[in-house]
């Protein structure tokens, strides 16, 4: 949330904090979890660390100590999948662990209090957007979907791809700043999108193949 530092997670199941301050620039400290990984997050003031990965619960831990504060149940067995972030004020965390839905948690009390529904494959990340009060998804059937985020009524939805990208490539999806457009990620292209109207405003080729 600062900018000093990175974290990151892999298929060797070790997510590791980096310090990217000019006296750092090193790695902070590893812990690991079972499994490959698939999504990390922080909360909004740096201290919490979200972690998803396949066929495993959905994590979080205190960024101080790497004591696990939070765990959910596994998701499905076999599944692919897995994609969990933040609520901007830290209220609440969305997670989508390999199914076709996505719940959003209250984070005191742990109860769920949202279930979104409307992907037909699936959900291959979701995020929430500046401001806090829209949720985007995106799903490996190629859609794009956006939430209100305390009512859970979908917005809008957009096919921000062919349907032929496998559940095993990675897919993505981020919101600008200001929280009008959504980057996504999968096939092919990246392309930007405007979430207030729908419209595609931007396509990017992949110089490797497939974008993520």
């Amino acid at each position: 949330p600062f900018r000093r530092q990175l974290i990151t997670g892999g298929n060797d199941g070790l997510v590791r904090l980096w310090d990217l301050t000019p006296e750092g620039n090193h790695e902070g400290f590893a812990f690991s979890q079972f499994g490959r990984l698939t999504s990390v997050a922080f909360n909004e003031d740096g201290r919490q660390l979200a972690v998803s990965g396949v066929g495993q619960p959905d994590n979080i831990y205190d960024i101080a100590t790497g004591v696990r504060l939070i765990t959910l149940p596994a998701n499905q067995s076999g599944y692919q999948t897995g994609s969990i972030a933040f609520s901007t004020d830290g209220s609440f965390f969305a997670t989508a662990s390999g199914g076709y839905e996505a719940d959003v948690f209250d984070l005191a009390s742990l109860e769920k209090i949202l279930t979104l529904t409307g992907h037909t494959r699936e959900i291959g990340d979701l995020s929430y957007n500046p401001a806090g009060i829209q949720l985007a998804t995106l799903g490996y059937d190629g859609l794009l979907k956006t939430w209100d985020a305390k009512t859970g009524l979908e917005l809008r939805s957009m096919q921000a791809f062919s349907e032929t990208v496998q559940v095993f490539q990675p897919i993505g999806l981020t919101y600008s700043p200001n929280g009008r457009l959504v980057a996504t990620a999968g096939g092919p292209k990246v392309k930007i999108w405007d979430v207030v109207d729908g419209a595609l405003r931007l396509e990017i080729p992949s110089r490797v193949g497939q974008a993520t």
